[in-house]
């Protein structure tokens, strides 16, 4: 889900011992909202990097990239990311073939449009 503090309170509270994943989406367009517009495209590209990285490790390494390409140019995009790299790399220790559905929200928000329509 996205990072709304009383939502990750209820489900750590109910849900004891479940890992909690920020959907990546939402956390790149809101990083993308922070960053000058010259820097846009470069970091959608080194933060879909991340996100698509293969283990914890590798991930760890595009981040202390982007950290180091950014630092000056985009300081509240790197401190952003930084902030929900945790959350949203939650998946990463699944194995890859449940990545892909469960690094966002798209399908419960699929959902929820279609009750809403009904």
């Amino acid at each position: 889900s996205d990072s709304h503090a009383g939502l990750v309170e209820a489900a750590r509270k109910q849900f004891q011992g479940v890992a909690w994943q920020r959907c990546q989406v939402h956390l790149l367009r809101n990083l993308l909202s922070h960053t000058p517009s010259r820097h846009r495209a470069e970091v959608a590209r080194y933060a879909q990097r991340i996100f698509q990285a293969h283990d914890s490790a590798e991930a760890r390494t595009h981040l202390a990239a982007f950290v180091t390409r950014f630092a000056k140019s985009a300081p509240k995009t790197v401190a952003g990311l930084e902030e929900g790299f945790e959350d949203a790399l939650s998946v990463i220790v699944l194995p890859e073939k449940y990545r892909k559905r469960l690094r966002t929200t798209h399908r419960q928000e699929r959902l929820n449009e279609e009750i809403r329509r009904r």
